[in-house]
């Protein structure tokens, strides 16, 4: 077994990147979070049905890290 030396990527939906730069607090505590946070907050967002359901939840991402919450 070898260590997985690779930079880990989250790719972030267009519509959560646009709310992260919109927001200096949101965006400062995502730069903090690892990997597997902005996965799952990612996640979240895309995996949302309806498009009222994906906007719900990137306000409520932006919400929780402008709040600090992880």
């Amino acid at each position: 077994m070898e260590r997985d030396e690779n930079p880990r990527v989250v790719k972030v939906p267009p519509d959560l990147a646009r709310a992260l730069k919109a927001n200096r607090a949101a965006k400062a505590a995502w730069d903090r979070l690892g990997c597997t946070h902005r996965q799952e907050y990612t996640l979240a967002v895309t995996e949302a049905r309806k498009p009222e359901t994906r906007v719900r939840r990137v306000e409520k991402t932006i919400a929780e890290l402008s709040a600090g919450k992880r």
